[in-house]
């Protein structure tokens, strides 16, 4: 599960490496780790909080009563480790790119 998390921000430091490279001086590594990297971050701060700290199973654990405890942390961690870091690349990706080629476009 833990290499499942650290795909979204792995692939956010290589697409920025790449990106970086190509748009050069006007939109250097550091403006689209900004753009790109904030959100899924804290996201990944999140996930990893909610690995370390897992909910207790409490002493009068009824399955009638309670609920799977263990069921919600795994899906609290793939929400907040894996499908909201996924969702905001999609939509600020694509927008940051088309950002920066009008930017670069409107230079020339």
């Amino acid at each position: 599960m833990a290499s499942l998390i650290a795909i979204p921000p792995v692939f956010i430091f290589l697409t920025s490496l790449v990106l970086g490279r190509f748009f050069r001086a006007r939109f250097p590594v550091k403006w689209w780790l900004i753009r790109l990297g904030l959100l899924p971050l804290i996201g990944l701060g999140c996930a990893c909080y909610i690995l370390a700290t897992p909910i207790p199973i409490p002493p009068n654990y009824d399955e009638m009563i309670h609920v799977d405890t263990g069921r919600q942390d795994f899906m609290a961690i793939m929400l907040y480790g894996v499908l909201l870091p996924t969702a905001y690349v999609a939509v600020a990706l694509p927008a940051c790119v088309i950002y920066a080629l009008w930017k670069r476009r409107g230079k020339t």
